[in-house]
């Protein structure tokens, strides 16, 4: 078992103190979850809680994270290139 960010997981199920749970909703930061054992067991966890799963998908959510870094850098990037091409041009950011 593994700790990783609610916010990440690819399976969508992950374990809490010994019990196995299922994403249902989101509302805000607030995740609205399902015990899989008894799904009527109800459960919020706030967006910014880790919880633990599996070996396998620790691996996955990794290669997950990895990517979305990869492709936000790049994103960075573009903007950066971007606002120094338009300050080239004479135009000003606003304050």
């Amino acid at each position: 078992m593994k700790k990783v960010p609610i916010t990440f997981l690819v399976t969508g199920t992950f374990y809490r103190n010994g019990k196995k749970y299922k994403i249902g909703s989101c509302i805000g930061t607030r995740i609205l979850c399902s015990e899989v054992d008894n799904p009527k067991n109800e459960m919020q966890f706030s967006s910014y809680s880790d919880v633990e799963v599996d070996d396998g998908d620790a691996e996955k959510i990794m290669t997950f994270m990895q990517d979305i870094l990869r492709s936000t850098e790049c994103r960075l990037q573009e903007i950066k290139d971007g606002i120094k091409l338009l300050e080239s041009q004479g135009v000003a950011p606003t304050p």
